[in-house]
């Protein structure tokens, strides 16, 4: 069945289709946006989240003070181009970013503005734009021009590639081993403080080995466990990512004010464009790890004395049963890359030399095992 429509209907649809027309091509701007917010377009512009409700928030970064000191205009500026294409009318912001462009990370702005009533923004390519201004708004109506210059680029010298391999870990906690039944009090009072440090190395991303030195009070006693352990990590990975930033992404200097260098053993990137002396960009490394990784521990080792009355195992009647050393298992986890929490379950053969009632003047070495549970806190550095 074929329907027919009136002339007039024909008329009408024709004009709305003109003025949309026009619209568009009186708005450059607008169709830019609109266009980058589907695809790049062929001079590596896109857009970053295509239009937001234009609230008073349509500015991620103030306008460079030389703008803004600029009396009896609007908040809004021009980013000019290098060659034929058009500006970006109604800026209201303009912030350093990086992009990818064939194949290989530049610098870029992110420049945000005003068009139809909402805020739109795009990511361009530093060395495709030339300045941010207008003309006839300044002091007796001269021209504002504010160059949009590339940062000053430097990279490490001692680049890190792959993460830190070695750790210290300093700190102490509380071994809960119970009451001491021995009639002598040879054993652990039923709570003993401890403190502890361990260097360790990251043999593989799930295999962590440490060795440590500890020291326990028991009931007045010195102690010094000697400790090696190993850690699993199941979950959870670690590895060095590229880390680029810019010393203020918000700036952009004028001619004449003075530069600014990063500290440290950075080397600037040769460049023979014109850059912005004042901010500079840098490329590092950083270690990044999974927020959880908890871990599981194996530990053994012997158990020195301080100095301290039956310390040693001679002068006794039974010194071949002198031998202290300790043995455990349990959790720990990571927090912030700063603190490591750990609990666990520990066994402990420790002797003491006291006086033999029943010998005279003669002395006997005591056998003190404990089963223990250890709760830890240390302060984790790497290196």
């Amino acid at each position: 069945m074929q329907t027919h429509s009136s002339p007039r209907l024909r008329f009408n649809a024709a004009c709305a289709l003109v003025v949309g027309v026009l619209a568009i091509i009186a708005s450059p701007a607008g169709a830019l946006a609109q266009s980058d917010a589907t695809t790049p377009s062929s001079d590596g512009a896109r857009a970053l989240d295509g239009a937001r409700a234009s609230d008073g928030g349509c500015s991620d970064c103030p306008l460079p003070a030389a703008a803004r000191r600029q009396p009896g205009r609007d908040s809004t500026f021009d980013v000019h181009f290098r060659g034929d294409r058009p500006p970006i009318r109604r800026v209201t912001s303009v912030r350093r970013e990086t992009m990818r462009s064939r194949g290989r990370l530049v610098q870029a702005l992110a420049i945000q503005y005003l068009a139809d009533g909402t805020c739109r923004d795009t990511l361009v390519p530093v060395d495709e734009v030339e300045r941010l201004g207008t003309a006839g708004v300044g002091l007796e109506g001269q021209t504002i021009s504010i160059p949009l210059l590339p940062a000053r680029e430097f990279y490490r010298d001692d680049l890190a590639t792959a993460a830190a391999e070695g750790f210290v870990e300093i700190g102490g906690g509380l071994r809960f081993a119970g009451s001491d039944t021995s009639s002598r009090e040879v054993g652990f009072a039923s709570i003993a403080p401890l403190a502890q440090i361990d260097v360790g190395r990251r043999i593989a991303t799930w295999l962590d080995i440490a060795v440590g030195l500890g020291v326990e009070i028991d009931r007045s006693r010195l102690r010094l466990p000697l400790r090696a352990s190993v850690r699993l990590l199941p979950f959870g990975t670690v590895q060095v990512e590229p880390y680029f930033r810019y010393s203020d992404p918000c700036r952009f200097g004028m001619p004449g004010e003075s530069p600014a260098t990063p500290g440290g053993s950075f080397t600037e990137v040769p460049s023979t464009a014109h850059v912005d002396s004042t901010v500079y960009f840098t490329s590092d490394s950083r270690t990044q790890r999974d927020a959880f990784r908890p871990f599981f521990y194996l530990e053994g080792g012997i158990i020195l004395n301080g100095s301290f009355d039956g310390a040693s195992a001679t002068p006794s009647e039974n010194p071949e049963e002198y031998g202290q050393y300790l043995g455990g298992a349990g959790a720990g986890l990571p927090l912030f890359d700063l603190l490591v929490v750990s609990l666990g379950y520990r066994y402990t053969r420790m002797n003491v030399r006291t006086p033999c009632e029943a010998c005279g003047d003669r002395f006997v070495v005591n056998t003190s095992v404990a089963h223990s549970a250890v709760a830890s806190l240390a302060f984790t550095f790497d290196f």
